[in-house]
């Protein structure tokens, strides 16, 4: 009896092992950017801004922004992105890691109006319906930070959009600095050094990678990383967004590889081994003891 007690609690063990082990489900639609609409082939603006071709990246949308979709590596340093005007090809960028596409998206840092305050650039998000509200999420993805190779953005002096408003056409420094209209790391994307970092939300919770800087048109290399975010609601946006104080740099942070999955309190598969491991050692020395002994016991 005792012996097939033993033999019952040992599978009960290794179940309860693999258990622990289970990987936890991706609950993103299309993480690596692999599926698009639109037959678009080529490098290609994303999103809500005016030339752009709508949110045709399966799963994600996209706002007002530099938001461009690479089809891959070799297309996004030798081609022009379609939609956006004058945005120029990326300086450099390898292949992301652990893709078979090759794919991924592009996030412009920083302000239309060219200005070097901490601002938003573009997003992609992605909306989920069944959340559990008070769950811990896991966002991981591969990014990365790299520069245009060459200004589209006219200098603060002839931009139309900044000459035209008072405030700006009549300060003596943005008119009149020659800093300002002819450093050539203005007009060039190559020369200044740019920094980005991405600001990761779910619905109102946020959290903030750490800050990449780049300079000379190189690529920083792809960095995974790892945020939590505990869900406020049921029903809310991932969203990713560039964030940047250097636009006049020309920053552009790559993405791919983005998996959310929900954190669920399992125990270490050790914890799961010493338990098992410990009621058999409990029983062992019950089930060899002389018979007089069991006998004094039952008496």
């Amino acid at each position: 009896m005792r012996l097939a007690m033993m033999y019952a609690v040992m599978p009960l063990a290794v179940v309860s092992i693999g258990t622990a082990q289970a990987t936890p489900a991706n609950l993103l639609v299309n993480g690596d950017f692999s599926q698009v609409t639109q037959n678009i082939t080529g490098s290609a603006q994303y999103g809500t801004q005016t030339n752009a071709y709508g949110d045709f990246i399966k799963g994600w949308q996209g706002g007002w922004g530099d938001g461009i979709w690479y089809p891959n590596a070799a297309q996004a340093t030798s081609e022009t992105p379609a939609g956006r005007v004058g945005l120029d090809p990326l300086s450099a960028v390898t292949a992301p890691p652990n893709t078979d596409s090759g794919a991924f998206v592009g996030l412009s840092g920083g302000s239309s109006v060219y200005t070097d305050t901490l601002m938003g650039g573009a997003t992609i998000y992605q909306h989920f319906t069944n959340l559990t509200p008070g769950a811990t999420y896991q966002v991981s993805f591969d990014w990365g930070l790299t520069q245009t190779q060459k200004s589209s953005a006219p200098t603060q002096s002839s931009t139309p959009t900044q000459s035209s408003i008072p405030a700006q056409s009549s300060t003596p420094t943005q008119s009149s600095t020659p800093t300002q209209s002819s450093t050539p790391t203005q007009s060039s994307g190559s020369s200044a050094d740019a920094s980005s970092f991405l600001k990761v939300s779910l619905g109102k919770n946020t959290q903030n990678t750490q800050t990449l800087t780049t300079s000379n048109g190189e690529f920083t290399g792809w960095q995974h990383t790892t945020v939590q975010i505990t869900a406020g609601s049921n029903q809310a946006y991932l969203n990713l967004q560039a964030m940047s104080d250097t636009y006049k740099a020309h920053p552009m942070a790559v993405l791919a590889n983005v998996s959310m999955s929900r954190l669920t309190s399992i125990p270490e598969p050790s914890a799961f081994a010493l338990f098992g491991v410990g009621l058999i050692g409990l029983m062992i020395p019950s089930f060899f003891m002389p018979s007089r002994c069991r006998v004094g016991n039952e008496m």
